[in-house]
Parts: C-alpha cells; sequence; structure tokens
C-alpha cells in the first residue's frame, strides 16, 4: 500500500471520539445562563458538578458564533484561567526554568490559537483538551531550546482527565521513534525516509499524537498508523532503530 492511499478527505468532527458526559454537557449548558456556567466552572475536578474544559470551549466558540462577543469573553476567561495552572504544573515537570514566564506565555498562545479558531478547525480541543494543551506546550519547548541553545526536557506528565483518551499501539509505536530521535542522527533518518515520512517524524517529533497527525496530513489514523510501522521497519533496516 503507498502513502498516498487512504489520503481522503474526512470532516474534522469524524476524525476524533469524544467522551459522551461531554457531549451531554454541552447540551444542559446550552440552556444554562452564562453565570450559571462561571459558577460550576470552579468546582475542582472530580467533584460533582465539574464541567469538562472541553465544554467551555465548545461553548466559547459557540457563543461567540451566535455574535455574543461579551459572553465568549467571559467563557475564554475561565478557560484561560484553567490553562493558566495546568501549564504551570507542565513547566515544572518539565523543569522550565522559569515557571510563571513560561505558563504566561502558553496562556496567551491558547488564548490566540482558540480567538482565531473556530468549532470545526479547533475541535481537538473540544475533544482533548490536555492533549491539545500538551501539543501547545511541546512546541514552545520546542521553540525555547531553539532559542536559548538548551536541551530541556519534553517529559511531561499526562494530567488526568475523563476525556483523555487510551494509548494505542501505534502511538507505543511513536514513542519508540520519538526516544529515536533524542539520541541518533536525525538526518541520517531523514535521508532514509519519503518527504511525507520525513513529515510524520517532525509532528512526532514536535509532540503530535496519531489523531493530531491524521488531522494536519487530512488522512485516517489507520493511514498514520501505517506509515509509522513503515518508519519504524525504516530504522531497523538502516540500524537506527532504539
Amino acid at each position: 500500500m503507498g502513502d498516498n492511499e487512504e489520503l481522503v478527505e474526512l470532516p474534522l468532527r469524524k476524525k476524533y471520539e469524544r467522551n459522551s458526559q461531554i457531549d451531554e454537557q454541552v447540551t444542559d449548558l446550552l440552556r444554562e445562563s452564562l453565570s450559571y456556567v462561571e459558577r460550576f466552572a470552579r468546582i475542582p475536578y472530580g467533584q460533582p458538578g465539574y464541567i469538562y474544559t472541553e465544554a467551555l470551549v465548545e461553548l466559547f466558540f459557540r457563543r461567540r458564533d451566535e455574535t455574543q462577543p461579551e459572553e465568549a469573553k467571559r467563557l475564554l476567561a475561565v478557560i484561560l484561567k484553567r490553562v493558566k495552572v495546568r501549564a504551570y504544573r507542565l513547566c515544572k515537570k518539565a523543569a522550565v526554568p522559569d515557571c510563571e514566564e513560561c505558563s504566561n506565555e502558553i496562556v496567551s498562545e491558547v488564548g490566540m490559537q482558540l480567538a482565531q479558531g473556530n468549532l470545526d478547525s479547533h475541535y481537538f480541543w473540544c475533544c482533548n483538551f490536555i492533549a491539545a494543551l500538551k501539543r501547545t506546550f511541546s512546541k514552545y519547548l520546542q521553540r525555547l531550546k531553539r532559542q536559548q541553545g538548551n536541551v530541556i526536557s519534553l517529559e511531561v506528565a499526562a494530567y488526568e482527565d475523563a476525556a483523555a483518551p487510551i494509548e494505542t499501539t501505534a502511538d507505543c509505536e511513536a514513542d519508540i521513534i520519538t526516544q529515536a530521535l533524542n539520541r541518533l542522527s536525525v538526518e541520517k533518518l531523514f535521508q532514509a525516509l519519503t518527504p511525507k515520512q520525513t513529515r510524520i517524524v517532525k509532528l512526532l517529533r514536535d509532540g503530535y499524537s496519531q489523531a493530531e497527525i491524521a488531522n494536519e496530513l487530512n488522512c485516517t489514523d489507520r493511514t498514520v498508523r501505517n506509515m509509522i510501522q513503515r518508519i519504524k521497519q525504516v530504522m531497523i533496516d538502516h540500524e537506527i532503530a532504539p
């Protein structure tokens, strides 16, 4: 099967699975006032009445698209407060020198992404907020590493969230490739890959998950999974596998 096979367009929302509880929350919260949403958004994770951040993001997009800018602005403020807390934890885990500055940068970046996005282009944020945030965080660290010329750990903890996906076999294979990139010649690997395979490796290096790569390439998860298997075989054939 060639790399070009199965590269068919899919509606963005069909590419991602979402916890059914989030769907139920969105339906219920659309009937409630904004003050109600803001009040229950203060409830900590794991407590009765907790509102998923994924639901808040969808509400933000819907309110904004319904020309309710003030409500959308208040919802975005609630979302970014949660971003700040989780981004700070990620910074601490990655041993970033200035966690406060880093977390503020992440908050600004997420705010810009959501402000410029929409429900279709950023639906992944409505399905797995933590994974989307970790991707943004990983990209930020990559830029910081290039700017400072220092090696910064990209090992970040996966924080619990009811909507978090179960790690797939392909994700494990992707981890193997990422680990190899951390200690082997990247150029040697790139020379052995096709342009499409090289792009996948670069996305993996930037912290993208299998589902996110499928979204970037506008193909199915199965295509990405098959290509990751081919990349692993290339690494073995060229003796650059971990």
